[in-house]
């Protein structure tokens, strides 16, 4: 037999077409609705499906307020959170949840099934649910490219060395970093002397933790890389027409931005 008469091929990111998937939540079991959108984020409705490629579509849910649940999982299902401090176990019905916080429910019963690997955080950042209470982003903050590198690949970037680069890449450093409230969490307030301590005191694991944080540079998003700094951060603009000066924004909270940095309201 000179050759085969079949072959196996495998997806990759070259030939992955994405779609984008509006699904209405209306009326929809929480736990049936998260399998259909956890089966569209990986792909396995597709023939091309390869388990280890990031080949599945973008799904958007709508009327996320208006999920059901089966029997008394309304009110007896709990949600158990900590705040990271002593006595700061809470807990949380989904009842609760669909009151003032309606997304929460379904990104987290997707996100139980989905892959728990780097993976799966992709396919999780696929997934949009808008906010069906109407509450949109009061505000971002504006920085400026104050240089650009560029690295070969293999090179090492940030203070601990977490992120290393997989190509020939080009940062664009930027002067804001977490005393400007990015990548600040409720429960990490960069204003208080005491989460300073506590940030410079953590483990290497929580500094090589993926933080996901995003800047936009020239109306397309750029990853940051290597951990945040107090005062400074790199963004991978490889792909991004980019030049000192250019205008990038971050997304923030407000609230823990520094009280030094001016305010312009629009």
């Amino acid at each position: 037999m000179e050759s085969l008469s079949y072959k196996t091929i495998s997806a990759n990111a070259a030939t992955v077409t994405k779609e984008w998937v509006l699904i209405d939540a209306t009326d929809a079991v929480v736990g049936r609705l998260a399998s259909q959108v956890a089966k569209i984020l990986r792909g396995k409705n597709k023939p091309s499906f390869t388990p280890h490629v990031d080949c599945g579509d973008n799904v958007i849910i709508i009327n996320a307020d208006k999920v059901k649940f089966t029997g008394k999982k309304m009110t007896d299902k709990v949600y158990v959170r900590h705040t990271g401090y002593p006595g700061g176990q809470r807990y949380a019905t989904p009842a609760d949840y669909l009151r003032k916080k309606p997304e929460f429910v379904l990104e987290k019963a997707v996100k139980s099934m989905l892959p728990r690997t780097r993976l799966g955080s992709a396919l999780l950042g696929r997934l949009s649910v808008p906010d069906p209470l109407g509450l949109e982003k009061i505000g971002w903050l504006e920085t400026q490219v104050m240089e650009l590198k560029d690295l070969p690949s293999g090179w090492k970037v940030g203070y601990t060395g977490a992120y290393r680069t997989k190509r020939p890449t080009r940062l664009a450093l930027l002067p804001a970093g977490y005393t400007s409230g990015v990548g600040v969490t409720e429960e990490s307030n960069a204003l208080r002397l005491r989460d300073r301590v506590y940030r410079l005191l953590r483990t290497g694991r929580a500094l090589l933790r993926s933080n996901g944080l995003t800047g936009l540079v020239n109306g397309r998003r750029c990853p940051v890389r290597g951990v945040v700094g107090a005062t400074q951060l790199a963004l991978d603009v490889t792909d991004v027409p980019c030049a000192v000066g250019d205008t990038v924004r971050l997304e923030v909270r407000p609230k823990y931005v520094d009280s030094a940095v001016p305010r312009e309201y629009r």
